[in-house]
């Protein structure tokens, strides 16, 4: 399926800087979150003045950049009058410092993690998902901050990292499965990054093909950088029902969401039974 074709799709964006609609795709029960109100993208530094016009037309009201500190003041986002921007740091490493997702990043807390008896024995994968998953979803002010925006109703709103694939890609599927959405769903939705940056990819795969053929953890570590790895939004998912024992408690526990907070945010943001069968 083209990405022209997917019911997320916001025209009048490159596919590198990642914008995307969160309503439109439909649950199990064929319920569809409404459009026009939770967007999420890459930074915003990356938009050229025509995208950067397409998005003073979304009517967003509130902006959330999740990047680290380092990382805002490298490349802060542009101004948009009119609108709440806040800054809030989404990922952590694990002394609780912010944490850049990028492969220098990950590879750092990658090899202290290795050193440690908690991952001796533990494969690359397993690891580098675990660590992954762990940096986003416990005790996370900036998803906090995310729920609270979305239940006061405070939209049309935007969330975004540097590549709007990893903080972002999770904080999405939090929204998902809050309102209810299959696991299987929100993991597709958070694997379609790796079209939105395919070319950024590929060309990062072919300019170094010789050494990642002889060291495979590189084209690995290239993956997370440039793209995003299913299994890690797998893990994220698990270790949320590891701690918790399911879902409704880690969203309870986490973010003061219990049932009727749920049920609120979907009568909010999902459209009515009968609107969304309409086709």
């Amino acid at each position: 399926m083209k990405l022209s074709q997917n019911p997320n799709y916001v025209p009048g964006f490159r596919d590198i800087v990642n914008l995307r609609d969160l309503g439109g795709r439909p649950r199990p029960d064929g319920r569809r979150m409404k459009r026009g109100l939770v967007y999420r993208s890459g930074a915003l530094y990356l938009m050229n003045d025509d995208e950067l016009q397409r998005l003073r037309g979304l009517g967003l009201r509130y902006v959330l950049d999740l990047r680290s500190r380092k990382e805002v003041r490298k490349h802060p986002d542009p101004q948009l009058p009119g609108v709440t921007q806040q800054h809030i740091s989404a990922a952590k490493d694990p002394d609780g410092g912010e944490l850049s997702l990028t492969a220098f990043g990950l590879a750092r807390v990658l090899l202290r993690a290795r050193r440690s008896r908690e991952y001796q024995g533990a494969s690359l994968m397993d690891t580098m998902a675990t660590l992954y998953a762990r940096s986003m979803a416990f005790d996370n002010p900036a998803y906090r901050e995310l729920f609270r925006r979305l239940d006061a109703g405070n939209v049309p709103l935007l969330f975004h990292c540097s590549q709007g694939k990893d903080r972002t890609g999770v904080a999405a599927m939090l929204v998902m499965l809050a309102l209810g959405y299959d696991e299987e769903s929100v993991v597709d939705g958070y694997v379609l990054s790796n079209e939105y940056r395919a070319e950024k990819l590929t060309a990062l795969i072919d300019g170094h093909r010789k050494i990642m053929s002889r060291i495979p953890a590189l084209r690995f570590l290239a993956q997370a950088a440039e793209g995003v790895i299913r299994e890690f939004g797998e893990m994220t998912i698990n270790v949320m029902k590891q701690r918790y024992g399911s879902m409704d408690a880690y969203f309870q526990t986490e973010y003061g969401l219990d049932a009727a907070a749920r049920q609120r945010l979907c009568e909010r943001y999902l459209e009515p039974v009968d609107a969304s069968q309409q086709e």
